[in-house]
């Protein structure tokens, strides 16, 4: 998409997994919108953007979306097109904490940067051990490419 950020798989799989109530995950919902029963179940408790998550899910899966969800987006489409909105937020809801979120995303970026050395670290490490232990003759090193073993 045009415009859009590019995507880090990782951020959206934290991001997926909030949405969908994986407390595991270190992003940040809307309290105003815990994550109670099913996505239907959440839209009817008000969360309004739920709606767009359940067809995000569906559209990724390559599924038809929910019937309610279907019936749910003519609805506020029709509103909106008779003029009962002044915003998409009226139809949708606000998005949640728009200053916190570019704030949380920069410390997520963060976090994503440093595991993904630390993951980066641990292959190393995985293969330097592979590599003393007898298996193989030589060690990756960053100034000549390969060391011998027998050098070092």
């Amino acid at each position: 998409m045009r415009g859009a950020p590019e995507r880090d798989a990782l951020l959206e799989g934290m991001i997926d997994a909030a949405v969908m109530g994986d407390p595991t995950s270190p992003w940040d919902i809307d309290p105003k919108h815990p994550v109670i029963g099913t996505l239907q179940d959440r839209f009817n408790a008000g969360d309004r953007q739920i709606l767009l998550w359940a067809l995000k899910f569906s559209a990724r899966e390559r599924k038809p979306a929910p019937e309610w969800a279907t019936e749910a987006l003519g609805d506020v489409l029709y509103e909106a097109a008779t003029g009962k909105f002044e915003s998409w937020d009226e139809g949708f809801g606000r998005i949640f904490a728009r200053k916190k979120r570019t704030t949380m995303y920069k410390k997520k970026r963060e976090m994503l940067a440093a595991y993904n050395r630390v993951i980066e670290l641990s292959k190393a490490i995985r293969l330097a051990t592979y590599c003393l232990r007898g298996s193989v003759r030589s060690l990756p090193s960053a100034k000549t490419g390969w060391l011998n073993i027998t050098d070092a």
